[in-house]
Formats: structure tokens, sequence, C-alpha cells
């Protein structure tokens, strides 16, 4: 079991790997021209239910705060790490929706291995300025009309879950453009500096119980005691995004209430703690898997019904 969740992602992301997204040049710092929303290449969108985690968005925004055009531009690079499911994809989804405007090119690279970093990167190839400027399928070729880029460009690659080295044999060679990296492998600093890297851990408080209740499809006229059973679930939960999220994909598939959520979960936890399997497991697969696992039976229980004369 443990296995399982040394193998989290952050799964909420919508399907689609995005190759490239083209946004508004950026000539002026104070006063960007604004032009028409540009064509979307493959772009995953931030899911509907992205909720807080503002601290980090705003430390993303100011460490790539675009520069005036009479500034040096070398490159700066940045690594978002943490475990599975703490949302460190859709952070950077919505911080690439947010800032779309200020760079003339994102580069989206699902880095999972080095297969799906060369199928993304020759994927950028289609795109209609690559086109023009004779860039073919070829990894070689893309990076190298990144790096003669005279726009500010940025390159995302996201789940980088390997060795550092892996990445570093796909970085443009010059060093201009931002480079951003997700990645569950604290070792990828290496790549970016300690100074320049964040460690997710659980959400605010807060902001856990507001994606609870946003998941659970509780917004509307929200009670006190509804406020206190959203923290008591969170709390136990931890904070965790993932974990938070299947609780209430739980509740609002009508399989509970949020008042009973909590001793169902309860009672499926300490099931899972008796199991030889589950010995030594850390909290956080402790609570990630208790989530995931509630959901499932309900699930085949379901097929088991529906198969039944």
């Amino acid at each position: 079991m443990a296995d399982i969740l040394r193998d989290a992602r952050d799964v909420s992301v919508n399907h689609g790997t995005l190759n490239a997204v083209a946004g508004n040049q950026m000539n002026n710092y104070l006063s960007p021209p604004q032009r028409e929303p540009p064509e979307m290449v493959l772009r995953p969108c931030p899911s509907a239910l992205f909720t807080g985690q503002q601290v980090y968005l705003d430390m993303l925004k100011y460490y790539f705060s675009i520069r005036s055009g009479s500034d040096v531009a070398p490159r700066r690079s940045f690594l978002i790490y943490g475990l599975g499911g703490m949302g460190k994809t859709q952070i950077t989804l919505k911080f690439a929706e947010d800032v779309s405007n200020k760079y003339a090119y994102i580069f989206w690279v699902d880095a999972t291995n080095e297969d799906t970093i060369c199928t993304s990167l020759k994927g950028i190839s289609s795109i209609p300025e690559a086109k023009n400027a004779a860039v073919d399928e070829t990894t070689e070729s893309v990076l190298y009309w990144i790096t003669s880029l005279s726009e500010e460009w940025l390159l995302i690659f996201d789940n980088a879950d390997g060795e550092p080295n892996v990445v570093e044999r796909y970085l443009p060679s010059n060093n201009t453009g931002d480079i951003l990296i997700t990645s569950r492998n604290p070792n990828m600093r290496s790549l970016t500096g300690n100074k320049n890297s964040i460690e997710l851990d659980g959400m605010d408080i807060n902001d856990a119980i507001a994606l609870l209740l946003k998941r659970s499809n509780l917004e509307e006229g929200i009670t006190e005691h509804i406020q206190e059973a959203a923290k008591r679930i969170v709390t136990i939960l931890f904070c965790l995004p993932l974990a938070v999220d299947q609780a209430g994909a739980y509740i609002t598939s009508g399989l509970c209430n949020i008042d009973d959520y909590l001793e169902l979960y309860s009672e499926n936890r300490k099931e899972l703690m008796d199991h030889p399997s589950f010995k030594g497991a850390s909290k956080y697969e402790q609570t990630v898997y208790g989530t995931w696992e509630l959901s499932y039976k309900e699930i085949e229980s379901r097929i088991t019904n529906e198969s039944d004369p």
C-alpha cells in the first residue's frame, strides 16, 4: 500500500499535456500592450475547484516579476517540491494562467520521464511560430529555437520526480528565459539553488475548509454547524489538498453527509492500521490512502450491486 502512495501525483489535474502557450508579448513592465488572447495549444487548465494557496502564487509572481527593458535578463529558475497530492501542479497551472499576459511564450513539459519530456518538446514544434522558423520535431531543434527567442518565455517542467540530470539535459543552453520545476524530489534544488525553492506542505486550514465545502457542494447556506464539521474533517486530514478533495468528492456523491464522513473515515483508517502491510506508514500515507480506500470501497460495492441479478 505504501508503494501506491509514493507514486501519488497531483491527480486532480485535467487530462492533457500542455506543450506551449503563447501569451501576450510584454514590452513595458508597467503598461503591457493589450492584444487578443493567443491560441492555446493542448493547454490543461487549473481545476475549477482550485482554492487558496495565495502565498505560493504571490511568491512565484514576485520571483518571476517581469523586468523592464533596460534590465539585464539572466535566467531565473525556481523549484516547487513536496509529496504527491500537495497541489504542486495546480499551483503552477494557476500561476501560468495568471501570468499568461506577461510572457510571449509559456512552454509546458510533462517531465514524468525522459520520454514524456521529449514528446512535450517535440509538440512545441507544431505551434505556428516554430513552424515559421523551420523548427523540426527533434528536441535539439526545439531547444535551439527557444534559445533564439528575444521575447520573454517561461519553460515549466511538471512532475520532474526523477534525477536532476534528466531535466538538466533538456534545459536550453543559453542563460535566458525562466524555468519553473515541480517535483517530489528535493534533490532537484541542485538546478535552482536552495533559496530559489519552496517545499509545499498542507494547506492553510481556512483554505482547506473552503476547498472541502466547495468540493462537497456545500458553499450555499453554510451554517456554523457545517463549518465546524468541515474544520474537524480537514484537521484530521492534516489539510492535505488531495485528501480534502477526496473527502469532498465522497460527500458530494451522496454516499454520506458531512457529519457522517468523519466516523466513516476513522473506522476505515483503523481497519487500515490493523493491516500488516500498512505498518510503519507515515501520517501522509495513512491520511491520503485512507480517503482513497474509502472511496474505492464504495465504488467496488456499487459495481458488485450492479452486477447482481
